[in-house]
C-alpha cells in the first residue's frame, strides 16, 4: 500500500485566534482613520469678532457669518453718556463672507472674511449713518476692521486707538492738549484724519501714550464745537492703564449735534 500524506486543512485554533485579533485590530484603525479625516475637512477655522454699532439710523441689524445668524437686533446706543452698543466676542469662519442686513432683511454691507486671521480677535465697527452718507455721497455704513491687541501699559501711559467713523463730517485733527490748553501743532496726534481712517495711521492697534500727573484731554475740533475726552484729570475722566478706542460717529437725522463720540474702554 502507498500512503500518502496530504497537507491538513485544519488550523490550530492557536493560529487562528491570533490572525483574528490583528484582522480586528486594523478593522478599528480603518475606521477610526475615516472618520478622523472626515471630521478635519469639516473643520473651518474662526476668529473671535466683536461688533460695535456706529450707525445712528440702522435699527435692529442681523449679522451673518456663511449665511448663518451670529448677531440679531443689533440697535444703536442712542446715550453717548454711556456705553456703546458692542456685542461679545463671536466665532466667525476665516472664509466665506459676513453680512449685515437691515431690519427689512436687505442687506447693508458684506464684508470678505478672508481679512480675518484664524484665532485672532477683531472689533469691527459699523461706521456712518444712512442719511449722513446718502447726503455725502458714501455708502454707509462701512465696515471698520480692528485687530483688538492689546499692549503692556504703564501706571502712567494709556493705549489710544481713535476711528473716524462719521460720514458727515470732513477730515478732523486730532490733539492730546494739556488741561486748561489749547489745540496747537505741538499737542496734536494726528492731521487729515477722513471717514473711516484711524490714528495710529494704517494700523488697527493702539498707541501708547504718557499721560502726566496733570493729566491730558483728546480734543477733536468740529465745526459745532470740539469733542473732548478728559484722561487722568480726576473726576469723571478715564484713568491711564486702559485700552481706549474713541469713535465719532454720525447721529440720527434731527439730533441737536450732528456727531457724536462713542467710547469703548478694555
Amino acid at each position: 500500500m502507498i500512503c500518502i500524506l496530504l497537507p491538513s486543512t485544519r488550523r490550530s485554533r492557536y493560529t487562528t485566534f491570533p490572525l483574528l485579533l490583528l484582522l480586528g485590530f486594523l478593522a478599528v484603525a480603518f475606521f477610526s482613520a475615516c472618520d478622523s479625516g472626515g471630521d478635519n475637512e469639516g473643520t473651518v477655522a474662526t476668529a473671535e469678532v466683536r461688533f460695535l454699532h456706529a450707525s445712528a439710523d440702522a435699527e435692529n441689524l442681523t449679522i451673518l457669518a456663511n449665511g448663518e445668524q451670529v448677531v440679531t437686533g443689533f440697535t444703536f446706543n442712542r446715550d453717548p453718556a454711556t456705553d456703546p452698543a458692542l456685542t461679545d466676542y463671536e466665532d466667525v469662519p476665516v472664509e466665506g463672507t459676513v453680512e449685515v442686513q437691515s431690519e427689512d432683511g436687505s442687506s447693508l454691507l458684506t464684508v470678505d472674511a478672508s481679512q480675518l486671521e484664524a484665532d485672532a480677535q477683531y472689533m469691527v465697527v459699523l461706521a456712518g449713518g444712512l442719511a449722513a452718507g446718502q447726503n455725502a455721497g458714501t455708502s454707509t455704513p462701512q465696515a471698520i476692521i480692528l485687530r483688538d491687541e492689546f499692549p503692556d501699559l504703564a501706571d502712567d501711559e494709556i493705549g489710544l486707538r481713535l476711528i473716524h467713523a462719521s460720514a458727515s463730517a470732513p477730515p478732523v485733527d486730532i490733539f492730546l492738549v494739556p488741561p486748561g490748553g489749547d489745540a496747537q501743532p505741538d499737542n496734536r496726534l494726528i492731521e487729515g484724519v477722513s471717514f473711516t481712517e484711524t490714528f495710529p495711521s494704517g494700523s488697527s492697534s493702539f498707541a501708547v501714550e504718557t499721560i502726566p500727573s496733570e493729566g491730558r484731554i483728546l480734543t477733536v475740533p468740529t465745526q459745532v464745537g470740539p469733542l473732548e475726552l478728559p484722561i487722568g484729570t480726576g473726576g469723571a475722566s478715564f484713568p491711564p492703564g486702559r485700552h481706549v478706542t474713541a469713535i465719532a460717529t454720525d447721529t440720527a437725522p434731527g439730533s441737536q449735534f450732528p456727531i457724536v463720540a462713542l467710547v469703548q474702554v478694555d
